[in-house]
C-alpha cells in the first residue's frame, strides 16, 4: 500500500509542476526518473551536453 501512495504522490507532484505532461514511469521510480519527468526532453539533452566531462588522470 505504501508503494502505491508514493507512486501517486510523485505522479501528482509532477503533474502539478507540468500540468500538460503525464509522466511515464517504469519500476522502480528513482529520484532521477522523477527529475527527468519535470522537464521536456530537449532541456535535459541540453543540460547533459553542457555538463563538464570528467577526465581520469
Amino acid at each position: 500500500m505504501y508503494g502505491i501512495g508514493a507512486y501517486f504522490a510523485v505522479r501528482d507532484a509532477i503533474s502539478a509542476f507540468r500540468p500538460s505532461h503525464r509522466p511515464a514511469f517504469s519500476a522502480p521510480i528513482t529520484p532521477e526518473k522523477a527529475l527527468l519527468n519535470l522537464y521536456p526532453a530537449g532541456v535535459v539533452e541540453e543540460v547533459v551536453q553542457l555538463a563538464p566531462r570528467a577526465t581520469v588522470a
